[in-house]
């Protein structure tokens, strides 16, 4: 670091873009530009998704490089599913034979230990 707190490698950076594009070209900016190789296949992912949706992001990925020969970490497939407006929905499970007047019933009364 310099005196004036910028590495000479931005300071080349800079320079050389000036010289290719002006001010124009310092002013751009680039951050968050780049696009991701799953974008291209959307339509038929979220098309299998949502004919018969994944258990989980292991299961997503493995179905993703099926489909486009793209491998991408459960990580990354979640976040493609998060951005196309995705999400995993944990289940649970409601008794079949509930009586709920039984369970009143059996909470109201002492218990009698043998």
């Amino acid at each position: 670091m310099n005196r004036y707190d910028c590495c000479r490698k931005s300071v080349s950076s800079y320079v050389s873009m000036y010289q290719a594009g002006g001010i124009a070209a310092l002013m751009c900016v680039g951050y968050g530009t780049n696009k991701s190789c799953l974008d291209s296949h959307k339509e038929s992912i979220l098309a299998n998704f949502e004919a018969k949706p994944p258990v989980n992001s292991a299961e997503a990925g493995a179905r993703i490089k099926i489909l486009t020969g793209i491998e991408r970490s459960p990580t990354q497939v979640r976040a493609f599913m998060k951005r196309h407006g995705l999400k995993f929905v944990k289940l649970g499970h409601i008794p079949s034979k509930a009586d709920t007047e039984k369970q009143q019933d059996g909470s109201k009364k002492p218990l009698n230990p043998p």
